[in-house]
This record gives C-alpha cells, structure tokens and sequence, in this order.
C-alpha cells in the first residue's frame, strides 16, 4: 500500500447499535472521534500524546471550551423538507463542503510519515479548507503541493521581522489564499504535561518553515519542555493592533485574525476601517450593527427591516427583552428574526472586510 493512502478514510454504510460507523484501510473502525484518541493514546509514545491532548497549568481552559462547545445547539425548524440536505458555505469566497475548517496544529510527521502533506490531502478529501501552520514539520510548499485545494497559511510573527516577512511571502508565492494570524498566544501557557515529559522533537524532525533561517531546531534544555523555551526566545509577545496593520501592508492576502476572546473598549479588539480588508472581529460591540444606520463603508442603510431590526437588538438591557417582543409585535416578525435580519445586514455592508476568526460556534 502506497503510504499516501493510509490516510484515507474510507466511508462506508454499516450500522453500530444503529449509528453509521467508519472504517479505514489501516485496519481500525471507530464511531465516534473521541474513540480515536483513546486509540491514539495506547499507539503513541507518552510524551507526544500528551502535547496533542494537553493544555497548559490545571487545564481549566482545555475543559471549558469542550464543555462550551457542548451548550451550542441547533434549533431546527419542523415540517421542512430535508429529504436534500446541503452544509456547504463559502468562507473568504471558496466554497467548503461544511462550516469546518482544518484548524492549524504543529508537528503532524510526529504521528505520520507523511506529517502535514497527509493532512493537506484530507482536508482536500473533505473539501474544506486547511490552515497550516508556521509550526510545521513540513515545508509550507510542500503542503501546498499535495492537493489542489484552497488553504491558508497560520502565521506566528517572530521577533526577526526578516523571518516573519519570508514566511508571507513564501505563502503568497505557494498561492495560499489568506493569512491567519494567531492573536492569542502572546506567552505560552505552562503546559505541565511537556514541564514533566521534558518535551522536544526527536533526533530528524524539525520545523521546516524556519529551516532557511535557521531556526528549525528546538533548543538545549537542562530540564522542562524545549518548545517553550524555543517560544519564549524567538516568537515576537509584542504584537499590537500597529502589527496587524503592517501584516496587511506586505501582503496581499486577505487577514484573519485567530483567538479573539473578547470585544474589549473602542479602539482595540473593536476597530475597524472603512478600507477594504478592514479588520472586524465578528461580536465586537453590543448594538446591533446596523443601529448606528451606517455601513462599514460609510454608505447610511435605508431599509426598513433593517431599521426594525436594529430598533430589536440594540441597546440591551434588562428589560431589552420586553421592548424586543414589543417592537416585534409592531412590525410582524419576532424578536430572533430581527436578529438574524440585522446580521444578515451588517453582513451585507461589511462584505469587503475581513472578520477575525471566533472560537467554534456555527450560527443557523
């Protein structure tokens, strides 16, 4: 078998107490995906495991955010015709077969011969879109040749702005389609799990992307994780808002912004541009955008239904509630049609700018 095959996932129908199973050409059927790291943990050596599955200190967050992904839920409609289902949505103006992209994660060849190359080509396989990383064990041309597919390129920014600005370059020249920077890594965790396993790279694997520069090996440690230190000493925790302005003056590509948590006051996670690849992280105010009754590109809405929905879901208080159902009564449509209207609006009038990147929650 050629090993570029085995990492195909073959679906097939079967049943499983009634649930649709799949099964690969490597020998191992699984239902469920968190089936596949219990797998994993008994496959893989201890300390590679661990910096995968882990999270930093007592792994609050780590928890958190699966739990906080839990409480979304789809609210469907009833009495629809859905004998034809369809999940596929447009993402920067590439069509993806679902709203699910392949998130950027480091050091693939770790757990497969072929490292990122295989995740390119499944990604491929699924028709969504790969973010691969700075942090990569293969080079990003190399990635970008293993499928003809739409990708983006994860970038840290690196104390060495030389290094930063040949990394955008090399993806711009590779043709991926946009730019991710991760915002909310200034300072790595404390991944306990990597202090204890004294993690690092073994003996043939390195970062590919800074091999150039000279920086794709992880540093001499007398005890502790060898990747925090390579961390700590050579990515840039200075980054501001000046930063991303000067990412978009040396590159075409459009800009997402990865790990905004938080709206924050006026002027900084909240600003925005009238320009085109304007930075707007999505959730950055409380109004509804279009209560202001202007566009992000200065022209002023004169819709009605965007009038009611602005009047719907602007200004929240404690008794929002109230005046939402009333305003609603008024206008014939409810209070969750209103909001969907105002944000199909300001979707509408933002569509030249580009929206950060927001943890996983898919709006339906």
């Amino acid at each position: 078998m050629n090993p570029g095959e085995t990492d195909r996932l073959i679906h097939r129908r079967a049943t499983n107490k009634g649930r649709q199973s799949i099964a690969t050409d490597m020998g191992f059927e699984f239902t469920n995906l968190l089936e596949l790291e219990d797998m994993a943990r008994t496959k893989i050596p201890r300390a590679t495991f661990d910096y995968i599955a882990g999270g930093a200190e007592d792994e609050v967050t780590l928890r958190r955010n699966r739990e906080a992904f839990g409480r979304w839920a789809l609210r469907p409609r009833v009495l629809r015709d859905v004998s034809k289902r369809d999940t596929k949505t447009v993402l920067l103006g590439e069509r993806v077969s679902m709203p699910v992209c392949v998130a950027p994660t480091s050091f693939h060849a770790l757990v497969h011969p072929e490292g990122e190359v295989a995740t390119a080509r499944g990604a491929a396989a699924a028709e969504t879109i790969l973010i691969a990383s700075t942090i990569s064990t293969k080079p990003l041309e190399e990635v970008a040749a293993a499928a003809d597919a739409p990708r983006w390129f994860q970038l840290y920014v690196y104390r060495d702005r030389a290094v930063t600005e040949e990394l955008v370059a090399r993806a711009v020249k590779a043709g991926y389609k946009a730019l991710c920077l991760t915002a909310d890594t200034p300072v790595l965790g404390r991944r306990e799990r990597d202090e204890r396993n004294a993690f690092t790279l073994p003996p043939g694997f390195g970062i590919a992307n800074l091999k150039g520069a000279g920086l794709d090996e992880m540093p001499a440690v007398e005890h502790g994780s060898a990747f925090a230190k390579y961390v700590t000493d050579l990515l840039d925790p200075s980054l501001t808002w000046d930063d991303v302005e000067w990412l978009k003056s040396i590159s075409p590509l459009p800009l997402v912004i990865k790990g905004i948590m938080t709206p924050g006051p006026r002027g900084s996670s909240s600003r925005t541009t009238g320009a085109a690849n304007s930075i707007r992280p999505w959730g950055a105010s409380t109004r509804c955008p279009t209560s202001s009754r202007r566009c992000a590109d200065g022209s002023k809405s004169t819709s009605t239904a965007e009038s009611d929905a602005a009047r719907m879901c602007s200004r929240p208080s404690p008794s929002g509630r109230k005046r939402s159902s009333s305003a609603a009564r008024s206008s014939g449509v409810s209070p969750w049609e209103a909001r969907r209207e105002c944000e199909r609006s300001w979707i509408s009038c933002t569509r030249n700018s580009i929206r950060p990147w927001r943890s996983p929650a898919v709006r339906t």
